[in-house]
Formats: structure tokens, C-alpha cells, sequence
């Protein structure tokens, strides 16, 4: 591809296709209908298509649409996209690439690569994505209550300024952190500041095309400011592009998962506090399924201090990858250094570790 244009392949052979193409209404693609500017149209939505489009950032969109049984069960990709895509008619899909973050997951293949949280750095912002950098780290998660990230004080050219040195440092932002005190969300002269940071780190998380943003929400049981501030997050959430997740084990997110009430704010897991409560962490991976949105990586050696898996002795790295894997999890995966009392090494050992097990799973 060349000046950053579209690069349009209708050619391709779909894998995902190959078992049903005795079916009459799956055909091969013939045809990309339309293709100008930075809109692209597909029609006769009753044939099987594929197509990749190439950003000028590098990233690689590729949508199957297959047609079922009924028109409504036509196209399988918008359930997927959410907002990028609008019905226009029985006849046509409409898909805009202005709304697409060059690294939104939703659209991207989806690699498990660890990420580190850069305030284990104690460092400025730029000082600690370089640190992360060099350690060999491609993910990194950010914190909205760090000094030169809080979202209220980054304006547009700063943000623009914080995604061009990520990617110079060749750096994906993975997830926005954001761990105010529970009791913020509770308390009357705390809870409109607390409410609009969240909403803050949701927006920067969207601009950065992050995976998850992590918050620390107040129990399920709480009062009834709390579940204002809770409805609030949850429209903000439903309209995101980013996961916006719960880590709390009390919170509401996760009772609402376990109770079957629809919220559109994900669980979180920090392995370390599932660990520390009696929990089994590969037992949650299994529970939560696809809302799982994100989770952070820590084990516990014997006297229940946090770490690496090389100081731990509770978590299975291998069996916690492979239950990700099969569930299908596309949130973001986090080193969680933060605490812990050698930092370093033991970022590099679960680091290679991790990645380890990709090259011997193959």
C-alpha cells in the first residue's frame, strides 16, 4: 500500500468459509461495490464477502460477511463492530472508517502480549514508556491519576503528542488505569470528581485506542448515590469502544455477571486478590467467559506477599494463557509490577515466560 490510501483484496480465500460452501447462499466473493474516500459500501449483503482494509497507522481490518437463512441474519460483523456499522437498508452496510482507532481491538487480530503498568516506573510519563520500552515490552497500561496523564489536563494536541511517542516507541497502550479510592464514589463532596475522572479516563482510553480501562468501584450493596454514579458509567460504557471493567471481587459488575442482569461495565480480575480471597483464577477465566475485559497477572509466594511467578507459587502461567485462549479473551493482559519487591526482574521473567508459552504452543 502507498499513501496511506485503501487497499481493497476481494480475491482472498475465507478459512472461516470452507465448510459451507455447499450452501447455495455462500458464494465466493465476487465483487467490493464501492470504494471512495474513507467510506466504504458493500452491497448485495446475500453473497459471502471479504475484504481487508489497510489504515495508514498499519493496522489491518478484515470482516467476513456471510448471508444466513433470513435477511436479518445477513451480516454476522455488525453485532461485532457495535457502533462503526448502521443498517442503511435490507440492502447495504455502511462502514466508517473515521470513527476506527487504528489500534481499537475490536477491529484488530487480537495478540495476547502482556502489558506494564508504567507508574511501577516512578518515572514521568515519557521517562517510564521509554524504561517499558527498553525492558522489551510492546503493551504498556497508563494511569489517569498520574501527573501529565490525567485526562482533564491533557488536551487534544497533548493527547495527539502522547499517541505519536507511543508510537515512535513502537508502544500499544493496552489499558488506562484509574484505582481512586472506593469510598469517592460514596462520599457527596468526593463523588462528582471521582465520576467525571472516570468518565475522563474512558474518553482517553477510546482516543488511545486502548483495550480495557481497570477502575475500583464501590460493593454491590452500596447506597443509592453509588448506583447513580454505577448508571452513569453504564451509559458511558455501552457507548465506548474500550472495555470499561470492574476489578473489584464485591463490585457490581461482578454480581451482575453472576446474577444475569444486563450492565455493560465488564469484571476484571487481578489474579493476586482472587488468590488472597480463596478463589481459583482459572475458574473465574472459565465463569466470566466474554465478559471477562480485562485482567492483571500477580502471583502470591507462601506468606501471601505479591509478585512474579518467579517469586510466586500459586498461579499456573501456562494453564491461565490456555484458559484465555480457548474463552476467546480479548481484553488486556497486565504484568501488575506494581508493589512488588523486585520489580524489574520480575517483569522480565514472566515477560519471557508468557511469551515462552506462545512459541512452544506454537
Amino acid at each position: 500500500m502507498s499513501g496511506g490510501g485503501l487497499h481493497q483484496n476481494a480475491g482472498f480465500t475465507d478459512p472461516d468459509a470452507s465448510e459451507r460452501m455447499d450452501d447455495p447462499q455462500c458464494e465466493q466473493v465476487m465483487f467490493l461495490a464501492h470504494l471512495s474516500g474513507d467510506r466504504l459500501e458493500l452491497r448485495d449483503r446475500h453473497r459471502l464477502v471479504g475484504f481487508v482494509v489497510e489504515r495508514l497507522q498499519g493496522a489491518m481490518l478484515r470482516v467476513g460477511l456471510r448471508s444466513g437463512r433470513a435477511p436479518e441474519e445477513a451480516v454476522c460483523a455488525p453485532s461485532v463492530l457495535g457502533p462503526l456499522w448502521r443498517e442503511r437498508d435490507r440492502a447495504m452496510v455502511e462502514f466508517d472508517l473515521n470513527q476506527c482507532s487504528h489500534r481499537d481491538p475490536a477491529h484488530t487480530f487480537h495478540v495476547l502480549e502482556p502489558a506494564v503498568p508504567i507508574s511501577v516506573f516512578d518515572l514521568p510519563p515519557r521517562g517510564a514508556l521509554a524504561s517499558a520500552s527498553r525492558l522489551g515490552f510492546r503493551s504498556v497500561t497508563l494511569s489517569a491519576a498520574q501527573p501529565g496523564l490525567r485526562p482533564r489536563e491533557l488536551d487534544r494536541s497533548a493527547r495527539r503528542g502522547l499517541a505519536a511517542e507511543l508510537r515512535r516507541l513502537e508502544l500499544h497502550c493496552s489499558g488506562i488505569d484509574l484505582f481512586l479510592p472506593r469510598e469517592h464514589y460514596q462520599q457527596s463532596d468526593h463523588l462528582d470528581r471521582a465520576l467525571a475522572a472516570a468518565l475522563g479516563a474512558i474518553e482517553l482510553a477510546d482516543d488511545l485506542g486502548a483495550d480495557s480501562v481497570f477502575l475500583r468501584l464501590p460493593p454491590a450493596d452500596a447506597e443509592a448515590a453509588t448506583d447513580e454514579v454505577i448508571r452513569e458509567l453504564a451509559v458511558h460504557a455501552a457507548r465506548a469502544r474500550t472495555r470499561v471493567c470492574d476489578i473489584s471481587l464485591d463490585g457490581e459488575a461482578l454480581a451482575a455477571i453472576r446474577s444475569g442482569v444486563e450492565l455493560p461495565i465488564d469484571a476484571a480480575m487481578d489474579t493476586g486478590s482472587w488468590l488472597a480471597a480463596g478463589h481459583d483464577p482459572l475458574a473465574g477465566v472459565v465463569e466470566l467467559t466474554n465478559r471477562l475485559g480485562g485482567i492483571r497477572i500477580v502471583d502470591l509466594d507462601g506468606n501471601g506477599t505479591r509478585g512474579s511467578t518467579a517469586t510466586g507459587s500459586r498461579l499456573d502461567l501456562d494453564a491461565l494463557r490456555t484458559a484465555l485462549e480457548l474463552g476467546g479473551f480479548r481484553g488486556a493482559v497486565v504484568l501488575d509490577a506494581r508493589g512488588w519487591q523486585d520489580p524489574v526482574n520480575g517483569l522480565l521473567h514472566d515477560l519471557e515466560a508468557w511469551r515462552l508459552l506462545r512459541s512452544e504452543g506454537g
